[in-house]
């Protein structure tokens, strides 16, 4: 008879085959998979976070991310998480801004959090931070619509450079028949058709 194991995927204690990971059994395939998925969703999660925090260091003029106050940790949390976000309290894991989206928001933000911070220099580090998140949170939509203006503008330019390459290769076949049409001496016109095969 074996041994009964538990599932750390589905948390079910049974007999059944299971996989051996990180000293973690999981069912085959679904289960292991979904561990894997997530793992390396958290593996993103926290280079994100860590750029932010660098960020942060970076604006409010710190030494090393130990000098941010823990209950500016536990904001920023709130809005990845979506919690405390227009009066409602749900806890939501992993459901608000991603923290790719807030630290754009600071450098789409900077000059503003930068002016407030020069009015600020007597308030303690944390009411700064808290007011530069507010300043993040109040411009998170016109961030949003920058980065989208932003990606659609690349997508356009990028559509006109293979436009610009591709009239490249049709002047290139153009000159080719030219050539080709002089060394023959024939006075026959150009067969557009055959340029675009």
């Amino acid at each position: 008879m074996a041994r009964k194991t538990k599932c750390r995927g589905c948390l079910v204690l049974d007999e059944s085959k299971k996989v051996k990971y990180n000293n973690m059994y999981f069912h085959e395939g679904e289960c292991l998979n979904k561990h894997i998925d997530h793992k390396k969703f958290l593996e993103k999660e926290q280079e994100e976070k860590d750029e932010l925090y660098y960020k942060l260091v970076r604006i409010h003029g710190l030494e090393k991310t130990t000098d941010i106050p823990p209950l500016f940790y536990q904001k920023v949390e709130d809005l990845r998480n979506d919690n405390w976000i227009l009066g409602r309290f749900d806890k939501k894991y992993k459901r608000g801004v991603r923290y790719s989206g807030i630290s754009y928001t600071y450098d789409f933000c900077e000059e503003k959090i930068q002016a407030a911070l020069n009015k600020m220099k007597d308030k303690p580090l944390l009411e700064q931070m808290n007011y530069s998140l507010g300043i993040v949170r109040n411009h998170m939509a016109d961030a949003f619509n920058h980065l989208k203006k932003v990606n659609k503008q690349k997508q356009i330019t990028k559509k006109i450079i293979d436009s610009i390459e591709e009239m490249k290769g049709v002047r290139e076949k153009i000159k080719q028949v030219q050539k080709n049409s002089k060394q023959d001496d024939i006075d026959e016109k150009v067969n557009l058709v055959s340029l675009f095969d």
